[in-house]
């Protein structure tokens, strides 16, 4: 019997590529913002970097100082 409500199955197609507009590389994997030979994006990862490090070091700092404390109220 003929089901007039069966799913039709579409093609995937993948995304255009299109012409990156820093490197001129025809790409769907980067923008003219996060090309990898763009300056500003390499400084903004740079300053993602130190501002993660400087976090954990400061997490780490706050986590003696207060093992430090407690070592100090328990005495």
């Amino acid at each position: 019997m003929y089901n007039k409500y069966a799913e039709i199955t579409l093609e995937e197609t993948s995304k255009r590529k299109r012409k990156c507009g820093f490197c001129g590389e025809k790409t769907n994997k980067h923008t003219k913002l996060t090309c990898p030979f763009n300056p500003k994006y390499i400084a903004k990862l740079e300053r993602i970097a130190a501002a993660q490090k400087d976090g954990t070091d400061s997490s780490e700092q706050a986590t003696s100082n207060v093992a430090a404390e407690q070592a100090t109220n328990a005495s």
